[in-house]
């Protein structure tokens, strides 16, 4: 438990610190309620042993520090491989991302989906 002295005029700093220490990424998949994206790889990239592409943000949430999975499923869809990335920066809605994921040692079909962010704003409908 976290236990504040306030000394007068901190009750707002206090406030604000509460409810950083409270915040914490949400989770994402494709198309959840707190958030909306698509991946894309670009492959016609120059690699350099890594997956690279454009994250695009489809939500109304201004979000940042996106953070990447690579499933690496074999012929059976079984994850053989997991790697992750991030995505800098903040993204508003429409906007896209690019990202680097190191190419794993173990071939296969690789999926990559947003795995975690966090909500900088929402925008109105």
């Amino acid at each position: 438990m976290i236990q504040l002295s306030l000394v007068p005029g901190s009750r707002v700093v206090a406030a604000l610190l509460l409810v950083l220490a409270s915040a914490a990424p949400a989770a994402a998949q494709a198309h959840s309620s707190t958030g909306s994206f698509r991946v894309e790889e670009d492959a016609g990239a120059p690699t350099r042993g890594a997956v690279v592409g454009w994250v695009y943000n489809e939500g109304r949430q201004t979000v940042g520090l996106l953070r990447l999975r690579m499933d690496v499923l074999d012929e059976s869809g079984q994850v053989v491989a997991v790697q992750r990335g991030w995505a800098y920066g903040n993204l508003r809605p429409g906007d896209r991302a690019y990202f680097r994921i190191a190419l794993p040692d173990r071939p296969g079909r690789r999926v990559v989906v947003v795995e975690s962010f966090v909500i900088q704003s929402v925008e109105s409908p």
